[in-house]
């Protein structure tokens, strides 16, 4: 059979609230990538993802992940400077995080997303980032 001589692709402009985050939601969305539990594993550091199917632990050990990832901290230092630079550490990367994952939510609800696993994953993901920031400002303020 004879190959097509030309091929018309449409394009449609989109305008959505978050572009870096369409590549990996289109990954999904489109059915791509088939299993959109893995998409948490993208979006979440991987021990805050293996505590799936409990949002509260997932939270928790978010918030622990991000302060120790960047805080420089050696293991049982008890010192205030160290607690003070573990959090402050700890919000850049949540930051990083919260950036991501909330645009990512904004572009399944701007884009009327009908994949409810896809959605679902997604949901709570941005959940469990929201609460992790809560976590980490009650511990700051603790301090």
């Amino acid at each position: 059979m004879p190959l097509p001589a030309a091929v018309v692709v449409s394009v449609l402009p989109l305008q959505v609230p978050h572009a870096p985050s369409i590549p990996l939601l289109f990954l999904y969305a489109l059915g791509i990538r088939g299993n959109p539990s893995t998409l948490a594993a993208t979006l979440l550091p991987l021990s805050v993802a293996e505590e799936f199917p409990s949002a509260a632990a997932m939270a928790q050990a978010m918030a622990t992940q991000c302060e120790r990832d960047d805080s420089g901290i050696v293991a049982g230092s008890r010192d205030d400077d160290s607690r003070a630079r573990g959090a402050a550490g700890g919000w850049q990367m949540l930051n990083r995080y919260t950036v991501y994952n909330q645009g990512l939510w904004k572009n399944v609800l701007a884009l009327g997303l009908h994949d409810s696993r896809v959605m679902s994953v997604v949901q709570t993901v941005w959940n469990v980032t929201a609460e992790s920031r809560k976590i980490l400002a009650r511990q700051g303020e603790r301090k």
